[in-house]
């Protein structure tokens, strides 16, 4: 979970990777240079705990992470298999969203 420059929860996969990288390039260093300086780090102030009550979702949500399982993935653990998931996900949104609450 990351949190953007306005403290806004970032879901967007294309957001959080353009946050690790501007993360990232702030302590890169080119090892091609002769003349380094150690790095300084500034601490991270956390402004704001993440809590369980940041995240919703929907049913919506939890058709659309179905849709992302890959047909050959192992079983869930409580032993369905990925065909009857994805077969039967529409109906088995609410409860499934039900459940992780």
């Amino acid at each position: 979970m990351l949190f953007d420059e306005q403290n806004n929860i970032c879901s967007d996969p294309k957001q959080i990777a353009n946050i690790l990288k501007g993360q990232f390039w702030s302590v890169f260093s080119n090892p091609e240079e002769t003349d380094l300086t150690a790095a300084e780090f500034t601490p991270l102030t956390i402004s704001k705990r993440f809590s369980e009550s940041d995240l919703t979702f929907s049913e919506e949500d939890v058709i659309s992470a179905i849709d992302e399982i890959k047909p050959d993935a192992a079983p869930d653990p409580d032993g369905i298999p990925t065909i009857l998931l994805n077969s039967c996900k529409h109906p088995l949104a609410r409860p499934i969203l039900t459940r992780s609450h």
